[in-house]
């Protein structure tokens, strides 16, 4: 099937969809979770969360990647077969020699922080469903490249609604703890394996050592930049499990869900875009529509960034149970390490388009990971869940600046720095707002915030473009000329 921009944009639209609705889902049982489930088992599902992350990291060697790349290069359904088989075959094998390992391992060592201890059969369910997750990625990843966009879809928000459903049977209606959470999480895994299986047929496999070592060579170059992630995102949670309490962390996992929202609003979207027109401005030398959609971009981030900060409080103090309002003070430093990280894809053109350069990306992204750990070492033991977030804050503000520094010589195609800087700078500065709430009276400090968000979102018009706001304070739209000419004859004097 030939691509057009029509089909691009109508399967982006419906992938942003389904994610949002999944998302949107997942974000609105939080609340519940707080009502039902202590600080402490809300912690304790992060750290499983951030380690079954881990596992699907380690276990999945980057074949759904790999499968993409030598799937579509090939020209035979025969070649396609040898490609699937091979892809399914080498990710189960591989998962499965991730995942009984630890079976064993946390049987031996069971997981602890400070007086709590983790369930063993808690930490089976989470390895069950991860093992699951990773024998289907091939699958879901054979399903997007044959075009099943609706079907990923419905599957996924399926996956979302049976999850959610089951999570609150079993907290509200039986009684359970946060392992009721879990078993729900497992049976939803379980439905889309067993829906991605029934579009894969499993008499279509047969081992091709050839085609597996090929996707092998192919997506293991790419693991160590994605461990080198993990390792930045993640580190401030092990770190608070290991020097606070399973309590603060989640408190801090609370506060982290606000934060990822920026991405899926703003983050998100844009990724999609902008993943392949970087490209194409690129090649066609439109430096100046580069550097203003870059611009365009970061101003809505940070303005969203601004707003997530200052209404996430209102949202945690009146929805969330009393013991999680710490959240609302956490969310403003988290919020700022995902604006550090969302100023990363308008500045890393040149490692994408000079030969030879991928690697930058590896570094940058190892550059922030050490700096997040090591300021995760000295600052959590000492101010706990803040230490934390201002670790975080580091470890993506170095891989920003190591992304500048960099790629600056390689190209000249990026969002101007003076600009990023000072609109970055100044949001830090409002950032410290909410710290100063029981400084006012409520509706004050509402009153306050609004305006401290509009005089920002006026200033960033300003400075991105600053053709409009001039038209703004002069109180002149522009109208088509067919409007102009119908007004001038209306006024005309005979």
């Amino acid at each position: 099937m030939s691509l057009s921009v029509r089909t691009l944009v109508g399967q982006a639209s419906l992938y942003g969809f389904f994610t949002l609705l999944r998302r949107v889902v997942s974000f609105a049982l939080t609340p519940l979770y707080t009502h039902y489930l202590s600080p402490t088992d809300f912690g304790v599902l992060e750290l499983l969360s951030i380690a079954g992350t881990f596992v699907s990291i380690l276990g999945g060697f980057k074949l759904d990647a790999a499968f993409y790349r030598f799937y579509v290069a090939a020209t035979t359904d025969e070649e396609r077969r040898r490609v699937l088989s091979a892809a399914m075959l080498t990710s189960l094998a591989f998962s499965t020699a991730i995942v009984l390992p630890l079976l064993v391992l946390v049987t031996m060592h069971p997981i602890e922080s400070g007086t709590t201890t983790i369930p063993v059969g808690a930490v089976h369910l989470v390895l069950a469903a991860m093992w699951l997750d990773l024998a289907t990625s091939v699958p879901l990843a054979y399903c997007r490249a044959t075009n099943r966009v609706a079907f990923l879809g419905t599957v996924s928000t399926t996956q979302a609604l049976t999850t959610g459903a089951l999570a609150t049977f079993l907290l509200v209606a039986v009684g359970m703890d946060y392992t009721g959470v879990l078993w729900a999480m497992l049976v939803g895994t379980a439905l889309t394996a067993i829906s991605a299986l029934v579009v894969v047929r499993p008499s279509v496999l047969a081992w091709d050592a050839g085609v597996a070592g090929s996707l092998l060579r192919y997506g293991l170059p790419m693991l160590p930049a994605s461990l080198f992630m993990y390792v930045l995102s993640s580190s401030d949670r092990y770190f608070l499990a290991r020097f606070a309490s399973f309590a603060d962390l989640g408190v801090y996992a609370v506060a982290a869900k606000f934060a990822l929202a920026l991405h899926l609003l703003v983050m998100g979207p844009f990724g999609e875009m902008w993943a392949t027109n970087q490209f194409r401005l690129y090649e066609e030398r439109n430096g100046d529509l580069y550097r203003r959609v870059a611009l365009t971009y970061l101003g809505t981030l940070f303005v969203a960034a601004l707003a997530i900060a200052y209404f996430s409080y209102d949202f945690i103090l009146f929805a969330f149970d009393e013991r999680y309002a710490g959240a609302a003070f956490l969310t403003p430093l988290l919020v700022m390490s995902v604006v550090y990280w969302g100023i990363v894809p308008t500045q890393d053109l040149g490692c994408l388009v000079t030969p030879g350069k991928t690697w930058i990306r590896s570094v940058a992204t190892a550059t922030g990971a050490i700096v997040a750990v090591a300021a995760s070492f000295v600052l959590t033991p000492r101010f706990g869940t803040y230490g934390a977030a201002c670790a975080g804050i580091a470890g993506y503000a170095a891989l920003a600046l190591a992304t500048s520094v960099l790629n600056h010589r390689l190209v000249d195609m990026r969002a101007p720095l003076p600009h990023v800087i000072g609109l970055s700078s100044a949001l830090a500065v409002l950032m410290l707002l909410p710290f100063a709430a029981d400084r006012f009276a409520y509706a004050t400090f509402l009153a306050l915030r609004c305006l401290v968000l509009l005089g920002y979102a006026v200033a960033v018009v300003a400075l991105v473009d600053p053709d409009r706001m001039s038209q703004l304070l002069r109180g002149r739209h522009r109208l088509p000329a067919a409007v102009l000419g119908r007004n001038r004859r209306v006024t005309r004097v005979p």
